[in-house]
C-alpha cells in the first residue's frame, strides 16, 4: 500500500523503545531512530506506564506539553502533544 497513488511505499517501519534510556526525566534522548527532546518538565521515560517492555515514555499532561522526534530521513521534527 502507499500513501500516494501510484506511488510505491518503499519505507521501512520505525521501530524504537526506551528500554536502553535512563529513567528519568526527559530532555534530550538519542535513538536508533532520532532525537528525542523535550522542554523541562514536559516528559520522562518511566517503568510506570509501560505496555510492552518495561519502560515507556509518558508525556505530562496539563497545558501546552510537547515531545519533538527528530529523524533524520524527514525534513520536519515529529510533535507528539499532550
Amino acid at each position: 500500500m502507499s500513501w500516494y497513488p501510484g506511488v510505491e511505499a518503499a519505507a521501512k517501519p520505525l521501530i524504537t523503545g526506551f528500554e536502553l534510556a535512563m529513567p528519568g526525566a526527559l530532555r534530550e534522548l538519542n535513538s536508533p531512530i532520532g532525537t528525542w527532546r523535550a522542554a523541562a518538565g514536559h516528559a520522562e521515560v518511566t517503568g510506570k506506564y509501560h505496555y510492552t517492555g518495561k519502560q515507556s515514555l509518558h508525556i505530562f499532561g496539563g497545558n501546552k506539553r510537547r515531545v519533538e522526534l527528530t529523524v533524520p530521513a524527514f525534513t520536519v521534527p515529529l510533535a507528539f502533544l499532550a
